[in-house]
């Protein structure tokens, strides 16, 4: 009888560890579900947001609206290799087509804003927005990222003060334990 009992006290306690762990494992895995949920819901506001613009864009210039869908989820994909993430890029990138009503110069811009977002460590819509605000006129963001202008300067003079303070740091990051972190993170959420 003592002996019975103490298996049935032995296995109650396995039970309750046992128990306690799949609690644990259960929990964490409802808290990895949620978040996923959340950041598949701002992904594809970013994404909507993305194609009123790259509409609007077609209605305006008549560029074809699968080219410049097609053109912008091919370069949302070659970011992700800098641990830039894919729909914050296709955001950036759509609104410098909208500004520059050019692929190739939206193309330019893109690069120079990863690189002042690595060179400055802050986020790619941030150094986007930076750059755009520039390119409007309003340089001041830029000057207090360091990047100094003059209050006259071209989009030539702009890219090329970004590039030369900033030149190569997205590709450089990229190259880094950090970079690799970031683009196992873009992978794995999305």
């Amino acid at each position: 009888v003592n002996n019975t009992q103490s298996r049935f006290e032995e296995l109650s306690k396995n039970l309750k560890i046992a128990g306690g762990v799949l609690t644990g494992v259960g929990v964490a895995g409802a808290l990895a579900v949620r978040d996923w949920a959340n950041a598949a819901g701002v992904a594809e506001v970013q994404m909507a947001k993305v194609n009123t613009i790259l509409t609007n864009i077609s209605k305006d210039t008549g560029m074809a609206l699968q080219n410049l869908q097609k053109e912008t989820a091919n370069t949302a994909k070659s970011f992700i290799k800098l641990g830039f993430d894919d729909e914050e890029t296709s955001v950036v990138f759509a609104k410098n087509v909208q500004i520059t009503k050019s692929v190739a110069e939206a193309h330019s811009l893109l690069a120079a804003q990863s690189d002042l977002a690595r060179f400055k460590s802050i986020g790619l819509a941030e150094a986007g927005q930076a750059v755009q605000l520039a390119l409007m006129g309003n340089k001041r963001v830029l000057k207090q990222l360091g990047i100094e202008l003059e209050d006259n300067a071209t989009k030539t003079e702009i890219l090329a003060a970004i590039e030369s303070k900033t030149g190569g740091q997205a590709e450089a990051f990229s190259r880094t334990y950090q970079g690799a972190m970031d683009r196992m993170t873009v992978v794995t959420t999305n």
